[in-house]
């Protein structure tokens, strides 16, 4: 007979089990990067920045309502951040580009369907949000940031990406949910530096080969697809933490996901996988929260 100090010592275990999962995976669901970044003072107007001249190095002016970039920004010199998300914003000018000490940028949930070429002399820009906008193309400015570490460009339109996506050599974080990719350029394997692949809601057939070339990955995130089959090569993704093939067509787990000692959560809902599969890598994973 199980005692009543095991049974809530099981509960206990399985309550703190469930909320570090719930934790993870707000973490890695999230749309901000997993490092703290330095604090700075805020400003949130464009006539106190302009007081602070070339002191100031964070503006934030989200949902100020601005139908056209503030020109005047670009007289800060000395600045390191510039947020502008939620404003009406249709195109941006061509001046921006004398920005060049900015290194973080949120362009995010605007009107924005092109970025101007000049804009890529923000040689030290290191964060980029492009999110909720309307792109159907990766700007190609976007891809001479040499030093871009994360950039979100979440539901857009973005039907392919070109092949320069590869000269991003130091791009750690990409996230694409949300547009019309079928497929994933061969150059993407160049990006041998990625930790994090966010592909949700996207159009692709098949399983996007590419994806093994990147050996760092920590999370790979494919649910809203039409992917039928993983390939039994999934296992040299030795460092994966988090896999989520949510809503896909996938019929069966290849034994290799087995291999894949570092995971730690696998969302499998919505795929026609025998509840007895799932139920093995459970037991063979015991390690693995596993969402079916």
């Amino acid at each position: 007979m199980v005692s009543i100090v095991e049974t809530v010592s099981r509960k206990q275990t399985m309550l703190a089990r469930n909320l570090a999962c719930v934790a993870l995976a707000a973490l890695v669901c999230g749309c901000f990067p997993q490092e703290t970044p330095a604090r700075l003072p805020k400003i949130t107007s464009v006539e106190k920045a302009l007081e602070a001249g070339d002191a100031a190095k964070y503006v934030s002016l989200f949902d100020r309502q601005f139908r056209e970039f503030p020109g005047e920004l670009v007289n800060l010199k000395g600045l390191l951040k510039l947020g502008l998300r939620k404003n009406p914003i249709e195109s941006i000018p061509a001046t921006i580009g004398s920005m060049t000490s900015l290194v973080w940028l949120d362009l995010g949930q605007e009107r924005l369907a092109d970025l101007p070429d000049g804009m890529s002399n923000l040689d030290k820009l290191n964060t980029l949000y492009l999110n909720d906008n309307r792109f159907d193309h990766v700007p190609a400015c976007v891809t001479r940031f040499r030093d871009l570490q994360y950039l979100n460009m979440d539901r857009n339109s973005i039907a392919t990406l070109p092949s320069t996506i590869g000269d991003l050599a130091r791009l750690r974080w990409l996230r694409l949910n949300g547009n019309k990719l079928h497929e994933l350029p061969a150059e993407l394997g160049n990006l041998r530096d990625m930790r994090r692949l966010y592909l949700e809601n996207n159009q692709l057939e098949a399983f996007p080969e590419v994806v093994l070339r990147l050996t760092l990955l920590t999370d790979l995130v494919l649910s809203g697809n039409r992917i039928a089959k993983l390939p039994e090569e999934i296992s040299v993704l030795t460092g994966l933490e988090n896999l989520d093939l949510e809503h896909n067509g996938i019929a069966r787990l290849p034994e290799s996901v087995l291999k894949l000692k570092r995971l730690k959560r696998l969302c499998v809902t919505g795929n026609p996988i025998p509840e007895a599969d799932l139920k093995r890598v459970q037991y063979a994973m015991p390690d693995c929260y596993v969402v079916y």
